[in-house]
């Protein structure tokens, strides 16, 4: 059983742009959308398969600031394991499922060279 008020179309290709037939779900229409998160990543109405990580790096930024705040104290071992611990995991959530292009690595890899994911 379909949620028709959860559900939307997303358009890949070079046809994207252009105006389609409404579609239908169980009698009732379906929204057409520019941008679609699922499992936590945001797919992005374009001529190719493009995925949005800006809400990413947003997290990533948030949490480094947390860590660096709380941490403002600790040694440079203990900061630099938080940051494993947590900022890692946000940044590089997803990254080999998607398999982002050479633009969104390195905006991803703006990050200072020691806070790099690996």
């Amino acid at each position: 059983m379909f949620n028709s008020r959860k559900s939307v179309v997303l358009r890949i290709g070079s046809r994207f742009e252009l105006s389609c037939a409404p579609l239908s779900l169980c009698g009732a229409p379906l929204a057409y959308a520019d941008k679609v998160k699922y499992l936590g990543v945001i797919i992005v109405a374009c001529r190719y398969f493009k995925c949005s990580f800006e809400h990413v790096k947003s997290k990533f930024y948030c949490v480094l600031n947390t860590l660096l705040h709380r941490a403002r104290g600790a040694s440079e071992l203990v900061s630099v394991q938080l940051f494993k611990s947590f900022s890692v995991p946000v940044i590089s959530y997803a990254l080999e499922a998607v398999s982002p292009n050479i633009v969104d690595k390195k905006t991803i890899c703006a990050a200072p060279p020691t806070f790099r994911p690996q």
